[in-house]
């Protein structure tokens, strides 16, 4: 009895890890020109993964878990399409995705030709009576045909279709979609001697990363832990995210992974190869992260030779005219025992900048105009922008590593130009850039 149940157990497990099904297809746009890295998407309320379509235009997943999925195909500048698909058995589907760009209407009604008005029939001349009765019934004049207007051509609508053609013997790009796909799979199990890393590192993504404007308006935050299968020459080829937020904030980092960024691939033996890496991706407003990194930067000035020595650190949170931020609010987080902040526009930073000791630099800002006032102030600047940091704008910055944790980065060459400098006890725990 027992071996009985042994057995059946097995083919359970057997039938539940070949249950699975492939989806692959061809991405064009309404020429039929294929498209490269538009990111096709899969999700329900358990999965939630992208692939990437390649050179040739082809996308494939080989491995999507039973059930009924979203799929939705986008490709920046062109419109989103979405659809249902399901998957009741391990059978392999073919949709092939038309992206077009729908002309807008009143463009095309401009383009409609319109019709000209029609030839006035000349004005008969005045007849005596006597002409009246000699004359004979006047021809109708011809009716002058005018050529019709053709109408506006009507562009393709976006269009996903099913086909029944998944043969690969004849489709050597198709093929080779699938085994991009098989060999990013694979590569989850690979012990390697690098793994992939962005070129630019997490600076360069947070320079492409769009924070969705209605996202932004309605106050939505999140996490989203990315899993980026990266082929042997840097390119993302599919991205399954592990821990997911809000769906605009999925699918713009589905887009600046796929379409935005670079990477170094993977290696084994010196050579490149595919391989795996994850990366958290945060969406916060400045509000919400400045509470963490004002208690930071508090315990950062006691690090600093002649900061350490005032009873008071007075801060200016410098904003660009623009910003769309609450002053008040920013300020608060930075009034402690020990320090004490204002509110600062950009324009007026030349006059005031002498009140302060510390000015905190907003994303929005023109680092480099304030650069020049801060070393002639010998004030020290601080920011939670990293690239400020690292083109030589800003001394300090706190960021985030992959992982999400907080870390400090000094640019110590401009350290040096605002006559500033900090123990070694900080300078061991910072990332320090030249």
């Amino acid at each position: 009895m027992k071996k009985a149940v042994f057995v059946s157990v097995l083919m359970l497990v057997s039938t539940l890890a070949v249950a699975q099904g492939r989806l692959l297809g061809l991405i064009t746009d309404d020429q039929g020109n294929p498209l490269r890295a538009a990111v096709v998407s899969l999700s329900n309320s358990d999965l939630t993964q992208a692939a990437v379509s390649n050179a040739s235009g082809y996308y494939a997943f080989i491995s999507v878990p039973l059930g009924s999925y979203t799929l939705k195909v986008s490709k920046s500048g062109l419109p989103q399409v979405s659809s249902s698909v399901t998957f009741e058995a391990s059978i392999m589907k073919r949709l092939d995705v038309r992206l077009a760009s729908a002309a807008p209407a009143d463009l095309a009604e401009a383009k409609r030709a319109k019709p000209e008005p029609k030839d006035r029939r000349p004005e008969p001349a005045e007849k005596k009576p006597a002409d009246l009765a000699k004359a004979e019934p006047a021809a109708k004049p011809a009716e002058t045909k005018l050529p019709q207007p053709k109408p506006a051509p009507v562009p393709e609508k976006p269009a996903i279709i099913a086909s029944t053609d998944t043969s690969l013997a004849a489709n050597s790009r198709l093929k080779e979609a699938l085994q991009d796909a098989e060999d990013a799979e694979k590569s989850e199990k690979l012990t390697l001697e690098t793994k992939p890393e962005i070129i630019g590192g997490m600076n360069a993504l947070y320079e492409k990363l769009i924070y969705p404007s209605i996202a932004r308006e309605q106050k939505i935050e999140g996490d989203v832990v990315a899993k980026v299968f990266v082929d042997r020459n840097g390119f993302a080829s599919k991205v399954t995210l592990v821990k997911t937020a809000n769906a605009i904030l999925n699918d713009e980092v589905f887009r600046v992974l796929s379409e935005d960024l670079r990477f170094k691939p993977a290696t084994v033996g010196g050579k490149p190869i595919a391989g795996v890496v994850t990366i958290l991706v945060t969406f916060r407003t400045e509000r919400s992260l400045l509470p963490l990194q004002a208690a930071m930067f508090t315990k950062i000035f006691g690090y600093e030779k002649s900061l350490a020595q005032k009873p008071k650190v007075k801060i200016g949170v410098v904003y660009a005219a623009d910003a769309d931020i609450d002053g008040n609010e920013l300020v608060k987080q930075f009034q402690t025992a020990k320090t004490e902040a204002e509110f600062v526009p950009e324009s007026k930073l030349a006059e005031t900048a002498k009140a302060f000791d510390v000015l905190y630099l907003l994303p929005s800002v023109n680092a480099k105009s304030i650069q020049a006032i801060a070393l002639k102030a010998g004030v020290l600047t601080v920011t939670s922008t990293e690239r400020f940091v690292e083109q030589g704008l800003v001394s300090v910055a706190i960021g985030t590593d992959e992982q999400g944790k907080s870390k400090i980065i000094v640019n110590r060459k401009n350290l040096e130009r605002e006559q500033k400098s900090f123990n070694d006890a900080l300078m061991k725990l910072a990332t320090v850039v030249e």
